[in-house]
């Protein structure tokens, strides 16, 4: 249908083409002129007239007429990037003017043609078409350029109605415009057209760019996972890149154990993992253990005393103490009654009468009552003498039950010592004496302490060295001490003199004797 329909639309155009060359050959050509421009809806035009667009955009373009002289059939082209834009066509909507017949994609444009039909001029400027594009999601610039040319027109008497020049714009110069210059683009001043639906614009007084101003982008340092990068340069001013950085590749990750958590009676466990230290992500993954459920075990009953509640047996876990089976409540027993002896009041001591209490539980059941003490059996306490060493005291008087003292015996001085000499000690050679003190003779306690005296020591003579003798030893020099006649240095004994070199003698004589005479009596037998 499509195919169908386009060459369908380029017959008519044919045709329409061939009325308009015969016409024009027939008659002069009229001198009315009109002006046909595309003009954008909500969106942004430079003063170049490109519309500022980013991918994914939807774009509506007027295709405008204006100057009307009176026109009742055209066709144009609306040209426009096929690589940036896609054509809607069933988003196509009529102006108020005339009836389109076609909006036909051919190479690159589209061919708009009005019905053939129509035998009147129209006269109505204002919008003749709604075209819709789709900015296509790969395009990656800023802007783009549509345009309407190739116009051809006719009047209801088939002239062909010319389309009017740059001339034929209204230019005010009170609504100049001036745009600054950016880091990349220069400056101007445009007068945009005055005339309704227009988009023209004379540009005039341009300015150099103005240049980037450089900025540093900080290094970005990688972690576990993520990438850095290295250090750039943008423009401070437009944010363009001037020196892109670059990737720097993630660090590993740094493993750590995550312990394991042991399942209980009621709650999950976990098996033993690992998350890395530096950013915690997750490197070996915890599973789910399940928990191990109740052991069961005994609740010992306890038995009810008289003032204690007891419980019959239950059940609980051994492991976590969790009640399984909750022991029930055994009601107090009744006391045991029993006495409380009475006590004998003293002297120093109340007493107390007979009252009862539990022999089980021990709890008071009849409180005994509190007798007052009796009064003090009153003694005497003999005066104590006072010595040279100890103080004395007064007599005084106390109780002869409980000792308590009644009237406190008053403290009686020390008496002074009675001094005795202390006679000295005449040091000797080998013992210390003393000088001569004084002492208490009464106590012994030592007044004045004597002086040690030290030892006047040995006055040494010589002992004569005795000679032995066959029969007596002798001894060698020793010393003596001439005042107290103690051995210095002792003599040492040499023992008498021996006869054994006599009978030694002897014992050769008889022996060489014997020999001789052996010798003489085996000679005379040889003889």
């Amino acid at each position: 249908m499509q195919l169908k329909r386009i060459l369908v639309s380029l017959l008519v155009a044919m045709m329409m083409l061939s009325m308009a060359v015969v016409a024009v050959s027939a008659a002069d050509t009229a001198s009315a002129t009109f002006d046909i421009a595309v003009a954008a809806k909500d969106a942004t035009v430079d003063v170049e007239g490109n519309v500022l667009v980013t991918a994914g955009d939807t774009l509506e373009i007027d295709v405008v007429i204006n100057n009307n002289p009176g026109v009742c059939y055209f066709t144009l082209d609306v040209v426009y990037d096929t690589t940036a834009l896609e054509f809607v066509p069933g988003e196509v909507v009529n102006g108020d003017i005339y009836t389109i017949y076609a909006v036909t994609p051919l190479d690159g444009k589209l061919l708009v043609m009005t019905d053939v039909m129509a035998t009147e001029n129209v006269t109505k400027v204002g919008t003749l078409v709604t075209l819709t594009f789709k900015v296509k999601d790969s395009f990656t610039g800023e802007k783009v350029t549509i345009v309407a040319n190739n116009v051809k027109a006719l009047n209801a008497s088939n002239t062909k109605v010319e389309s009017s020049g740059s001339d034929a714009h209204t230019f005010k110069a009170e609504n100049a415009v001036v745009v600054e210059p950016t880091c990349t683009e220069a400056g101007y001043t445009y007068i945009p057209c005055s005339d309704a639906g227009c988009t023209a614009v004379k540009k005039y007084d341009e300015v150099d760019a103005l240049g980037h101003t450089e900025e540093v982008i900080a290094a970005v340092a990688p972690t576990c996972g993520v990438a850095g990068a290295t250090e750039g340069k943008k423009c401070s001013v437009c944010g363009e890149i001037l020196v892109a950085p670059e990737v720097v590749e993630a660090i590993a990750h740094e493993a750590e154990v995550v312990a394991a958590i042991e399942p209980t009676c009621t709650s999950i466990g976990l098996t033993e993992g690992s998350k890395c230290k530096n950013c915690d992500a997750v490197l070996v993954a915890q599973t789910v253990i399940e928990a191990k459920g109740h052991t069961e075990a005994e609740i010992k009953a306890v038995e009810a005393t008289c003032t204690k509640a007891g419980s019959t047996a239950g059940k609980k876990c051994s492991v976590c103490n969790v009640v399984l089976v909750a022991p029930e409540v055994v009601q107090p027993k009744a006391h045991t009654e029993s006495k409380i002896a009475a006590v004998a009041a003293t002297c120093t001591k109340a007493g107390s009468t007979e009252g009862t209490e539990c022999s089980v539980c021990k709890v008071v059941l009849k409180a005994p009552v509190a007798v007052d003490p009796i009064a003090h059996t009153e003694a005497e306490i003999a005066a104590v003498e006072a010595t040279c060493t100890k103080a004395g005291s007064t007599a005084g008087k106390k109780c002869s039950v409980c000792n308590v003292v009644l009237v406190a015996p008053e403290v009686v001085d020390v008496k002074a010592h009675t001094e005795a000499k202390i006679d000295a000690v005449a040091a000797t050679c080998t013992t210390a004496g003393s000088t001569e003190g004084s002492k208490c003779s009464v106590c012994n306690v030592v007044l004045v302490a004597p002086e040690v005296v030290q030892p006047t020591g040995h006055t040494a003579k010589d002992i004569a060295a005795v000679e032995p003798t066959y029969s007596e030893p002798g001894s060698t020099a020793g010393k003596e001490c001439t005042v107290c006649n103690e051995i210095i240095d002792a003599p040492g004994e040499i023992p008498t003199l021996s006869l054994a070199w006599l009978w030694v003698l002897i014992v050769a004589v008889v022996v060489i004797g014997a020999l001789v005479g052996v010798y003489f009596i085996v000679l005379r037998k040889k003889n």
